[in-house]
C-alpha cells in the first residue's frame, strides 16, 4: 500500500470532550474555568495548576473507571502516580487499590464543565480559590472549582 505523508498539525484548537467521553484510554488535559489558561500538572513534582507547554505529559491525565461512576486520575508522565488526598491534602503519587482518597467523580455542572469530587470526603472538591490547587468544601458559584477535560 502507498505511504501517505500528512503535514504536522500546528496550532489546532483542542477537541473538547464531555466527561462521559473522556473516561477510558485516552489522555486529557484538565483545564480550570476561573483561569482558562491554567491546567492541572505535576511538571515540578508536586501537583500544581498553571500554564503548561503543548505536549507536556505532566499535564496529561487518564480518567480510569473504578466503580459506580467513581474514577482514578492517572498521570501520563509518571504512570504510577494518581491524584489522591490520603495525607489530608491534594497530592499526586503512588496509591493503593483500596484508597477511597484516590477516587473521584466528575460531577457535571454546566456547558461541559465539571466539579471533581473526592470519594473519601464527599464534600471536598478540587479547586484553586486561594491561588493554588487544593481540595476542600466549595461554594456552588466558584469558577475555581470547575474543570474541563480536553
Amino acid at each position: 500500500p502507498p505511504v501517505v505523508n500528512t503535514p504536522p498539525v500546528v496550532n489546532t484548537p483542542p477537541v473538547v470532550n464531555t466527561p462521559s467521553t473522556t473516561v477510558g484510554n485516552e489522555f486529557v488535559c484538565i483545564q480550570n474555568n476561573w483561569y482558562k489558561d491554567r491546567f492541572i500538572h505535576n511538571e515540578n513534582g508536586d501537583i500544581e495548576v498553571g500554564n503548561v507547554q503543548a505536549g507536556w505529559w505532566s499535564a496529561q491525565w487518564k480518567v480510569i473507571p473504578v466503580h459506580s461512576g467513581w474514577v482514578r486520575i492517572q498521570n501520563r508522565w509518571h504512570p504510577d502516580q494518581y491524584l489522591h488526598n490520603q495525607n489530608g491534602k491534594l497530592e499526586v503519587g503512588k496509591i493503593q487499590n483500596n484508597w477511597a482518597s484516590a477516587m473521584w467523580k466528575l460531577v457535571p455542572a454546566h456547558n461541559g464543565w465539571v466539579r471533581i469530587q473526592n470519594s473519601w470526603y464527599k464534600d471536598h472538591y478540587i479547586h484553586n480559590e486561594n491561588g493554588k490547587i487544593e481540595l476542600g468544601p466549595i461554594q456552588n458559584n466558584w469558577a475555581s472549582a470547575l474543570w474541563k477535560t480536553e
